[in-house]
């Protein structure tokens, strides 16, 4: 799924984690099945501004541990 996103809050955690809440940009309900379903998988997620993404995903690609 990819999908732009407004991050409407950022909290530090006691344990020293990140929470973030975010909403979905033109969210359908075939958006609101996928992301009920990754909150019980482990995921990752790219955040960057809209104009540093492709720089972004092509260097997490060149890095990724193979």
């Amino acid at each position: 799924m990819f999908k732009g996103v407004e991050v409407t809050k950022v909290n530090t955690m006691a344990d020293g984690t990140i929470r973030l809440t975010i909403d979905l940009q033109d969210g359908t309900s075939d958006d609101i099945k996928a992301a009920y379903q990754l909150m019980h998988t482990e995921t990752s997620m790219l955040l960057a501004s809209n104009e540093g993404f492709v720089a972004a995903m092509q260097e997490l690609v060149q890095n990724y541990p193979s």
